[in-house]
């Protein structure tokens, strides 16, 4: 946590970053507050029994499971699963298309850090889509010119 907090090179006037969990007693102990309040984080946990109160997270678990975990009959080891779902993490903050993020990957909106230009670069990215759709109905919609007349 103190490493991503650093790499991320928060200032001192900047907002303080905020760690949502669920109300756990490992997240509730008093030495990980007091950790997160030396680390500059603010502590923010969920309500019992309330998942929608991280619902980022909890469905981030449903497509980790549903895309990596249940397609495996079962890990060999604790060393290959923690490998085979750290090389899924990675493809679905690199490559993997969020919906959300208008079709981009997170760690390419992270590292952008201006969803402005993001929802530009997609608004264009739509528009070009529809022109290109209309383009094609035009043509679908054009009839052959003939040649010839009478009967054929």
């Amino acid at each position: 946590m103190a490493l991503a907090v650093v790499s991320q090179g928060f200032e001192e006037h900047d907002p303080k970053p905020i760690l949502r969990t669920d109300p756990g007693s490992p997240n509730m102990a008093a030495d990980v507050r007091i950790f997160l309040r030396e680390v500059g984080v603010v502590f923010s946990p969920g309500r019992v029994a309330r998942p929608t109160d991280n619902a980022r997270q909890e469905r981030f678990y449903r497509t980790l499971k549903q895309e990596e975990v249940y397609c495996h009959q079962g890990y060999v080891s604790l060393e290959g699963a923690r490998s085979s779902i750290g090389y899924w993490m990675e493809y679905y903050n690199e490559v993997r298309p969020h919906q959300a993020l208008f079709g981009y990957p997170p760690a390419f909106v992270h590292r952008l850090g201006n969803k402005t230009q993001l929802l530009e670069d997609y608004r264009r990215n739509v528009e070009k889509a529809k022109q290109r759709r209309r383009q094609e109905r035009i043509l679908k919609n054009q009839k052959p010119t003939t040649f010839f007349s009478g009967n054929v």
